[in-house]
């Protein structure tokens, strides 16, 4: 898997460039895995690799957000998105979406909301 694609880097790239590599980065991965498919792989490995695939896009994801909203080295954002429902099994089938749970302890509220607008934003796209 080719997730080197989704890297960010020192500079977070602009919001149409992570969208474009996340596309082409899921476009390619789909083919692979029809392809493995086609070739005799299980529709439970399927279901795996595509969890895989989901993971990778959300945590490449949260981490442009991060790198997009600039924050002081010092500060602290207590937050975690948790997969739920079939994605959070492992069990992600084609076409499915990314059921998402967003928690935060409470301390820098907006900061969390915007980061998570951001997330979801792009995910959206």
């Amino acid at each position: 898997m080719h997730a080197e694609s989704l890297a960010v880097g020192r500079r977070a790239a602009t919001r149409e460039d992570q969208i474009s590599r996340t596309k082409r980065f899921l476009k390619i991965e789909t083919e692979r895995l029809k392809t493995r498919h086609r070739l005799g792989l299980g529709g439970l490995e399927v279901a795996r690799i595509r969890t895989y695939m989901g993971d990778l896009v959300l945590s490449r994801t949260c981490e442009w957000a991060q790198h997009r909203m600039k924050l002081p080295s010092h500060a602290r954002l207590n937050w975690a998105a948790v997969a739920l429902g079939a994605y959070g099994r492992g069990e992600l089938a084609p076409f499915s979406s990314l059921n998402l749970l967003f928690l935060h302890a409470g301390r820098e509220a907006p900061l969390v909301k915007r980061l998570v607008e951001l997330v979801l934003h792009l995910l959206w796209d």
